[in-house]
């Protein structure tokens, strides 16, 4: 199983929910973070960590973060 790391990449507004450049969460998964499973496990760490809903915000989408994958 592989560790993710997803970093916003630029401070942006979306929604009323502020995302900071640096933001980030690591998340334990076989599949990509955001394409499986709607993103879910991505969500719940960022709501774990800093209390963001990204679906709210309507960032659930690659081009938001830098990903990382370690193994």
């Amino acid at each position: 199983m592989a560790i993710w790391t997803l970093t916003i990449k630029s401070t942006k507004i979306m929604n009323g929910v502020r995302l900071e450049r640096g933001m980030r969460v690591q998340v334990s998964s076989l599949y990509h973070p955001i394409g499986y499973n709607n993103g879910e496990a991505t969500r719940d760490a960022f709501m774990r960590v800093y209390g963001i809903d990204l679906k709210k915000a309507g960032a659930l989408h690659p081009a938001y973060f830098d990903i990382e994958k370690r193994n």
